[in-house]
C-alpha cells in the first residue's frame, strides 16, 4: 500500500524545484509518522518498501538531509511495535541518510538505540549487515571508534551462508579502527562463519 501510493506519487509528480520537493518531503514525512506506522504495523513490508524508495529519491536528487528526522522516527516507532526494539529496514535507510547528510549527532538517537531481534517480513540479512556498516561509519564520524569497530564486527560475525560486498568493507574498516585503538591488527575469531573467514582470506590474498 504504501509502496504503490509512493511510487505513484513520484512518478505522477516528480519534484522540480524547491516547493515540489519540500511537498514531496512532507508527504513522506506523513507516510512515516508514528501515528500512521503503528495502525499499519501488520504491513510493515509495504512500509520497508516505501522508505526504501523515498531514500532513493533523497539520495538522486542529493537531498538526504532532507529525509533524516522522519526516517529515524519511522524507524523507531516501527522498531518499537514488537517487544523490545526490532530492526527493520527502515533503520539501514536512517543510517545510510544520516551518513550521506553527515548528521552524525543526529544519528545518536537511532545508532546508540538496542536492539532485540529483527522483523522477519521486509528485510534481508544483508539489510542488517549494512545498517551495521553504516552505524560503524558514523561513530567513526563521531570519533568513537571503540563502538565503530563493534559495528563492523557485527558486520562479518552475522551468520549468513552468503557473502557480500560489505564484507569485506567492514573487515578493512575494522583493521583500521582497531589498529587505531589497540596499536594492534585485528585477528578473526575463531567463530567467524566459515564462509566469510574463506571470502575474507581469499579477497586479503588477491590484494596482496
Amino acid at each position: 500500500m504504501y509502496a504503490l501510493i509512493s511510487n505513484i506519487y513520484f512518478q505522477v509528480f516528480n519534484p522540480k524545484d524547491e516547493k515540489e520537493f519540500a511537498s514531496a518531503c512532507k508527504f513522506a514525512r506523513e507516510m512515516l509518522a508514528p501515528e500512521n506506522i503503528f495502525p499499519n504495523f501488520i504491513h510493515r513490508s509495504s512500509i520497508n518498501d516505501a522508505a526504501s524508495h523515498f531514500t532513493d529519491k533523497l539520495l538522486e536528487c542529493k537531498r538526504p538531509m532532507h529525509g533524516v528526522a522522519a526516517m529515524i522516527n519511522g524507524a523507531l516507532a516501527l522498531g518499537a511495535c514488537g517487544n523490545g526494539e526490532k530492526f527493520s529496514k527502515l533503520h539501514m535507510n536512517a543510517a545510510l541518510l544520516c551518513l550521506k547528510a553527515k548528521c552524525y549527532s543526529h544519528s545518536r538517537k537511532l545508532i546508540d538505540a538496542p536492539l532485540t531481534g529483527i522483523y522477519k517480513s521486509g528485510t534481508e540479512p544483508v539489510d542488517f549487515m549494512s545498517y551495521q556498516y553504516y552505524r560503524g561509519m558514523l561513530y567513526c564520524g563521531l570519533n568513537d571508534f571503540v563502538k565503530a569497530a563493534e559495528a563492523f564486527k557485527n558486520v562479518i560475525m552475522y551468520p549468513t551462508k552468503c557473502v557480500h560486498s560489505v564484507h569485506l568493507d567492514a573487515y578493512k574498516k575494522l583493521q583500521m579502527v582497531t589498529l587505531m585503538n589497540s596499536g594492534k591488527e585485528f585477528e578473526l575469531p575463531v567463530d567467524t562463519p566459515e564462509e566469510i573467514t574463506r571470502f575474507i582470506n581469499s579477497q586479503s590474498q588477491m590484494s596482496s
